[in-house]
């Protein structure tokens, strides 16, 4: 993978986390009648249906879980803090799997309960809110195997579907906008269903072009190990590693 095109990427994924952060928390840092004004420009007819969530609790418990999974999934991936912080990292990452179950919970209840595409928005919903629950569980399981470098595939995995929801936006944007003719309701869940998959695609081309070595992720994850258990500095440990 080239500078160039790494930058792009890494740019790229910090464009979705602002905008999967800013929706999940615009509705509460933005005043009610620019919210509804903004939604009502990016997302056309859509935005009737925000007063109808605003009704349901579930939708607060899905922003607000939503957003902190999206902060904590961002510090999970700093280098830093893995290699200086492995107890901070090990919590977050738990805190992590849980916000993923409960996101995906909540945002397949909100497309049963309060359903802006009628139920072929479910459907996707429950496809996909299943495989992060499964992909979430194979990144705690190979965790407590030591098997580092599944373990953080999986936790890509994991993180993509996060992310989906932004990418989702993109696409019913370019809908919105370049499709106008379309009703919004078949926008969404064809938001829905191309959203998640080119996210997913997405992770799976990332884990490829930076899957280091075997062995090299070997000595890593040794080093890590030592690290959690010893309490010992951190320094020494990207010297193993290149061992």
């Amino acid at each position: 993978m080239t500078t160039t095109w790494h930058r792009f990427c890494v740019g790229f994924y910090y464009y979705l986390l602002f905008i999967g952060v800013t929706s999940a928390l615009g509705k509460y840092l933005l005043p009610q009648d620019v919210h509804l004004w903004l939604a009502a420009l990016l997302g056309g007819s859509y935005a009737q249906h925000l007063p109808l969530l605003a009704e349901h609790s579930t939708d607060n418990v899905h922003r607000s879980v939503g957003a902190l999974y999206l902060i904590l999934g961002m510090l999970q991936f700093m280098p830093a803090i893995r290699k200086h912080h492995p107890k901070l990292h090990r919590w977050c990452g738990r805190l992590f799997l849980i916000l993923s179950v409960l996101a995906g919970m909540t945002g397949v209840l909100l497309s049963l309960i309060v359903s802006f595409g009628g139920s072929p928005e479910a459907i996707p919903a429950v496809v996909f809110a299943t495989a992060a629950v499964v992909c979430a569980i194979r990144a705690y399981l190979f965790a407590r195997a030591r098997r580092f470098r599944e373990h953080r595939e999986w936790m890509i995995r994991t993180f993509a579907f996060g992310l989906g929801v932004s990418v989702i936006r993109l696409w019913f944007w370019a809908f919105v906008f370049m499709a106008p003719g379309m009703p919004h309701t078949i926008s969404l869940v064809a938001a829905f269903w191309l959203g998640w998959i080119s996210s997913l695609l997405g992770a799976e081309y990332w884990i490829r072009h930076t899957r280091r070595p075997l062995s090299a992720h070997l000595a890593a994850s040794v080093g890590f190990v030592e690290l959690a258990q010893q309490g010992a500095p951190a320094d020494g440990l990207a010297s193993r590693a290149r061992r």
